[in-house]
């Protein structure tokens, strides 16, 4: 029998494991799963109004992620090769730059894609422009309104840009557009702000107002109101610029034609004395493009009556005349001296001063002159003033001591010393309208100025500095006319009647004027004035305005009083 004998060969361990593996791969079946990697996503927002709620990224139409507008998002273990990626949630204000949704591949190293977005603005503008031609172009332009809203001043020939507006369509209007002007199209209109614009700031509507002006003239009517009682028949005379002229009823209109656009001057004239203007005259009228109006409104009192004394006949007698001056007519007639004259309230009497018994008295009589009767009899009395009702008559007595202020009831009863102040001078009393006060001359603190009191004498004080006399209360109870020579020469002045402020200076002549009476309505004073050569009645209107010479006759006129009626 054959033995076969094997020769066995160490071999080391390092090889054998080689050779273990090698054998291994190749024979084996291998374990191992597919290749995979993760993928990357960023967002990179850009511009105006960027969303902040960020977006979605979805990989392949299956799996997604919010992503911030400025951030990242990881997707892992995805099968290596291509893959679909898409953001989506993108405000509409905002687009993605380049391909969406988009290819990515991703190996086994992983993969990445940036998603590029740029976010225009949710605004615009609207840019407003406008271009005027013509005449007459206003200087001032116009006011521009979007939405409703005033947006502030734009030129005749300007661009206005208002920005920070909603995408969409606006409202927008050219106001203060002179009448002369006009607006070509629509005003107002619609302008849209674009929403599609790449500009980051948002698009820009743009319009243009086209304006026209033609050459500015206007009309004006003047009107005249007149109310009252003896109104001139004769009418008015409107003057405009001091050029042009035409005559107006006393209620009536006249118009003025192709006027230049702008401020003219408009006087009203030939007003009679009895008569006046409210309001300023002249004055001035703003005439615009087309139609204008301006009305002037006239009050005329009665001219009632004026009495007065005068020396014309040799001796000083009592006159009585219109208040215009006519008709005058001699009311005494004897060789006495009757003078300072004043009328009562009514107007059906007239008290004066009168030395026919020898002294100076206090007399009444009707207002033609007859039923002449006494009312006081001791002393020397003189400058009787009525009370507003015809109650009571102010008067001053002259003693051996000075002058002092009386009243007394009007038929002489019951005569009272108001003043009683023997150191001084107290004189030309006047009563207030409401007749709860006195006006009257005093030189108690040592220079002659005018003071009030009450009713009854109580309660004195001075309402000027300076020296002063021959008081009288407008019949409106706010204003006192006085003489005063602080000008250097005697003339009216007037002030409030409550205060003594505002004294005003309305004659300002070298001559001299004194003895003030007001109107019925206190739109005149009367006075005298040796302005002419010699002493005459004048009248003016309350402002000091429109003189006028009433009397012009030999010797002098004094004291004048207006019926109140």
């Amino acid at each position: 029998m054959r033995t076969t004998r094997r020769h066995l060969r160490w071999v080391p361990p390092i090889a054998l494991g080689i050779a273990l593996v090698l054998v291994t791969g190749c024979g084996g079946d291998d374990s191992s799963g597919p290749a995979l990697g993760n993928l990357v996503i960023t967002t990179i927002s850009t511009g105006a109004d960027i969303d902040g709620d960020g977006y979605t990224v979805t990989v392949d139409n299956t799996l997604s992620q919010n992503i911030s507008a400025n951030g990242s998002a990881t997707f892992t273990n995805l099968a290596t090769g291509d893959h679909s990626v898409e953001l989506s949630g993108l405000a509409d204000n905002c687009s993605v730059d380049g391909t969406n949704p988009r290819t990515v591949n991703v190996s086994n190293s992983g993969g990445s894609s940036t998603f590029n977005v740029v976010c225009n603005s949710l605004t615009g503008n609207v840019e407003s422009i406008t271009a005027t031609t013509g005449v007459s172009i206003d200087p001032n332009g116009y006011t521009l309104e979007i939405d409703g809203n005033t947006e502030g001043p734009i030129g005749v020939n300007d661009t206005v840009t208002v920005d920070d507006l909603d995408v969409g369509d606006h409202t927008v209007e050219l106001l203060d557009v002179a009448p002369n002007c006009t607006v070509s199209g629509n005003n107002p209109r619609t302008v849209t702000v674009p929403d599609d614009v790449p500009d980051p700031n948002g698009g820009t509507g743009s319009t243009t107002f086209a304006v026209n002006c033609v050459q500015a003239l206007g009309n004006l009517v003047i009107w005249t109101e007149t109310t009252g009682i003896d109104l001139d028949p004769d009418g008015y005379t409107v003057t405009v610029d001091g050029s042009t002229n035409q005559n107006v009823a006393t209620n009536g209109n006249v118009t003025f034609t192709n006027l230049d656009v702008g401020i003219h001057s408009v006087e009203l004239t030939g007003i009679a004395a009895n008569c006046s203007v409210s309001g300023a005259n002249p004055r001035n009228v703003d005439v615009a493009f087309g139609a204008n109006a301006d009305t002037f409104q006239i009050a005329c009192e009665t001219t009632g009556s004026i009495v007065f004394d005068s020396d014309g006949p040799g001796n000083r007698e009592i006159y009585i005349m219109d208040g215009d001056g006519g008709n005058p007519s001699r009311l005494t007639n004897n060789a006495a001296v009757d003078r300072m004259p004043v009328f009562s309230g009514d107007g059906t009497q007239i008290a004066f001063s009168s030395n026919r018994d020898g002294q100076d008295d206090i007399w009444v009589m009707n207002r033609n002159g007859t039923g002449v009767t006494q009312l006081t009899s001791t002393f020397n009395n003189i400058e009787p003033a009525w009370s507003w009702d015809g109650s009571r008559i102010l008067f001053t007595q002259i003693r051996s001591g000075g002058y002092d202020v009386f009243v007394m009831n009007a038929n002489g009863s019951n005569p009272t010393n108001l003043t009683q102040d023997a150191s001084s001078r107290d004189d030309q009393a006047e009563w207030s309208p409401d007749g709860t006060e006195i006006v009257f001359r005093s030189n108690r603190d040592g220079g002659f100025g005018v003071w009030v009191m009450n009713a009854d004498g109580s309660n004195p004080r001075k309402l000027t500095n300076g020296t002063a006399g021959n008081p009288t209360w407008s019949p409106d109870g706010t204003k006192i006319a006085f003489v005063s020579d602080r000008s250097g020469n005697l003339d009216i002045w007037v002030m409030d009647a409550a205060t003594g402020a505002n004294q005003v200076n309305l004659t300002q002549d070298p001559a001299s004027d004194g003895e003030p009476a007001w109107s019925p309505t206190g739109s005149q004073i009367v006075f005298w004035s040796n302005r002419s050569g010699s002493e005459d009645i004048w009248t003016m209107k309350a402002d000091g305005s429109d003189l006028q010479r009433l009397t012009d006759a030999s010797g002098t006129d004094k004291w004048p009083s207006w019926s109140r009626q």
